[in-house]
């Protein structure tokens, strides 16, 4: 129901879950079914998203890595 606020919300041009917030599959799927993106921090958060959506329009992933290494930046930024 909170999904579904956010984005009737018409001011809001994307609306956006934290992969840190929980990664629990189940609602991942809710949220995904809802038209939600995702901010992800990491390869390996990005690397979940794609395993639980094959065929994840990358415009529905946020990367936003905080003092990551190089190669974290390069992995996002290639998926």
């Amino acid at each position: 129901q909170q999904a579904t606020r956010l984005r009737a919300l018409g001011n809001v041009g994307r609306v956006c879950f934290a992969m840190k917030a929980n990664g629990s599959p189940e609602i991942l799927r809710t949220l995904h079914a809802e038209g939600i993106a995702f901010e992800c921090v990491s390869p390996g958060e990005i690397a979940r998203l794609q395993g639980l959506f094959p065929g994840l329009d990358p415009r529905q992933i946020l990367y936003t890595p905080n003092f990551a290494p190089r190669s974290d930046y390069v992995a996002g930024l290639e998926a």
